[in-house]
């Protein structure tokens, strides 16, 4: 009995060793999948907000080569000769300074001594979504994705809005509650005569409509192409998104009638 090997011990510790590599074989590739599961979420996620991969058309322009086209709209323009996203970056230019002009001269005429104070702060509370649009230019300025797209267009519309109100406001204003024949435009001491130009009411009144019927013309005219532009920088993604919901649903259709088959069968089976 002594004699006899044991057998058993030295194959546990032959096979110790086989063991270690078999699990360090198998445990290989699971600490692999997790590190692509990471980067597929991201590109899935930034997919839906980002442009991709831009492809800007490079121009020469004075010293340098400027990206005023992209590939995605081709040859659009707007004021027909400009490149339409150079036009929409002039757009968004034009309602940022818009806005900062009108709330500054309105802010200086708290300093007129012609006008009440609830008369300025009237016409800013009025001028809010103009400067709620020019914010939006400034994000647009940052990144041009498929977000600040729509935000560009809801800014044109708000600045539609807010000149139109500015326009009745001042023809309410100086209509109604206006005593005075002649509109003093200014600030300082009102008995500095040197401090204030004067203008005859009925002419203040039609340079202001003629200015707000001006900038409402081309801000209608700045909807129609932030419009096509969102419309050609966006297609290819609402195109992705409908082929992705058809596919969704023909999935589901197909999901449902394979229930819909198996409950026949079982309904058969117990008849």
């Amino acid at each position: 009995m002594s004699d006899e090997p044991e057998t058993k011990p030295v194959d546990q510790t032959e096979a110790k060793p086989e063991d270690a590599k078999d699990d360090k074989a198998a445990g290989a590739p699971k600490e692999k999948e997790p590190e692509t599961k990471p980067e597929d979420d991201k590109k899935t996620s930034s997919d839906t907000l980002d442009s991709g991969e831009d492809m800007y058309t490079l121009s020469p322009c004075c010293c340098c080569m400027c990206a005023c086209s992209h590939d995605r709209v081709g040859e659009a323009t707007c004021f027909g000769c400009l490149p339409i996203r150079c036009g929409i970056m002039f757009i968004a230019i034009i309602i940022f300074a818009l806005a900062v002009t009108l709330i500054s001269v309105t802010f200086f005429q708290l300093l007129n001594e012609y006008l009440p104070w609830w008369y300025c702060f009237i016409t800013l509370l009025l001028l809010a979504p103009i400067a709620i649009a020019a914010s939006f230019m400034v994000y647009f300025f940052a990144k041009d994705s498929r977000k600040t797209r729509v935000k560009l267009f809801s800014a044109i519309i708000l600045s539609l809005i807010s000149i139109a109100l500015w326009a009745v406001w001042n023809l309410i204003f100086f209509l109604g509650i206006y005593k005075r024949d002649i509109v003093y435009s200014g600030m300082g001491a009102a008995n500095d005569e040197s401090n204030y130009h004067a203008t005859p009411k009925r002419t203040y009144l039609f340079t202001i409509l003629a200015e707000a019927t001006f900038i409402l013309v081309w801000l209608a005219y700045f909807t129609c192409v932030a419009n096509q532009y969102c419309d050609l920088m966006n297609n290819k993604y609402d195109r992705d998104e409908q082929e992705a919901q058809r596919i969704k649903d023909e999935e589901k259709k197909a999901a449902d009638k394979k229930k819909a088959d198996e409950k026949a069968i079982q309904d058969a089976k117990k008849s």
